[in-house]
This record gives C-alpha cells, sequence and structure tokens, in this order.
C-alpha cells in the first residue's frame, strides 16, 4: 500500500492508480479484517492485504468492469486465497522444522565418557608427567605453564621474563627438549593408547 501512495505521490496518477487507490482505500478494513480472520498475525495480514492488491493490479481489465458487490466479494475472495495459501506455505514450514528436529532427536549420542581403562591409563601417564615436571628448573616450569596453561603470548611471556619475544621462542624450544629428554630418559609412553 505504501507503494501505492508514494506512487500516486510521485507521479500524475493515471486512470487505473486512482481506481486502485480507492479500491484500496474503500476496501481496506474489510481486506485487512479477512485476511486476519485466517491468519491471526496482523502481520501476515498486511502482507496478504498488500499481495493483494498487486494481484488484483494484474487483473486491472477483468475487475475495472465488475459492478461495486460483485467487486466486493472478488476482493474477499483474493484475500481468503491468499489467506490460506499463507497458512499452507506456514504450515509446511512448521511441518518441516518438526521433520528436522524428529531427525536430530533420532541421531544417536556418541557416549564420549572414557572407558574405566582409559581413566587408569590417563591417571598414570599424569603421576609419570607430574614426576618429571617436578624434575625440571622452577623458571622452566614457569615458562611453559605461562605458555600453555595460562596461554600468554611470547610477548607477554617475554615481559614477565625480561628478554626479547624472539628469545621466549628459544627458551620455548629448549624447555620442551628438556621435557622430552627427561621423558626419555625414565622410558616413560606418553603415545595416546
Amino acid at each position: 500500500m505504501i507503494a501505492l501512495l508514494i506512487a500516486m505521490a510521485i507521479f500524475e496518477p493515471d486512470e487505473s492508480l486512482r481506481f486502485f487507490t480507492e479500491l484500496y482505500l474503500k476496501h481496506r478494513t474489510l481486506m485487512y479484517g479477512t485476511a486476519l480472520k485466517y491468519l491471526k498475525n496482523p502481520f501476515d495480514a498486511e502482507d496478504v492485504v498488500h499481495d493483494a492488491v498487486l494481484k488484483l493490479m494484474d487483473k486491472a481489465d477483468v475487475i475495472s468492469e465488475l459492478e461495486s458487490c460483485t467487486l466486493t466479494a472478488y476482493v474477499v475472495y483474493t484475500i481468503r486465497n491468499l489467506s490460506i495459501n499463507q497458512l499452507r506455505r506456514q504450515e509446511r514450514g512448521r511441518r518441516h522444522l518438526a521433520d528436522a528436529e524428529d531427525n536430530l532427536a533420532e541421531l544417536p549420542i556418541a557416549d564420549s565418557s572414557p572407558q574405566p581403562e582409559d581413566v587408569v591409563l590417563i591417571h598414570e601417564r599424569r603421576d609419570k608427567f607430574v614426576a618429571i615436571w617436578r624434575t625440571l628448573p622452577e623458571d622452566t616450569q614457569a615458562l611453559l605453564a605461562g605458555k600453555y596453561l595460562l596461554q600468554q603470548s611470547d610477548r607477554e611471556l617475554a615481559e614477565t621474563f625480561g628478554c626479547s619475544p624472539d628469545s621466549i621462542r628459544m627458551k620455548l624450544t629448549r624447555a620442551r627438549r628438556q621435557v622430552v629428554a627427561r621423558i626419555k630418559e625414565g622410558e616413560f609412553d606418553f603415545e595416546p593408547a
């Protein structure tokens, strides 16, 4: 409707535009009420009224020659049919959504909890790593904890340790090598089961 009114304001209204403007102004309450009767949603009803006016404009040659009462019935039937079509589209959408939800509900849920034997292995590996960790110098522990546990950047670590970020990368390399060497010395197996 807004497009219709804007067109009238901008352009010199011709006879068909004037006809549809008068048609809309005369029947808008009936059109909106009819759509609302089916749809129960004011926004959907308004959309149907707009669609109806566009449909009626396509049939200008037919409806311009109808008598007043026949024209009113034609408008009501157009609104009714468009409202029913809108309801069908909404119902299809709801069914598709329900089907999608059912499909999701039918998917098997993977059991992500570890098996008892895996829990035992995890505890054993943790205990071995803790033993190795305790043999590392304090600055190496702090560096590795800052990088991997606290997720600090190289710049943050460099500020903490009073060196450049390039030096931090080298210190991390040396610290990791220390851990690997201690693991090999103790012949610990840290590979996943």
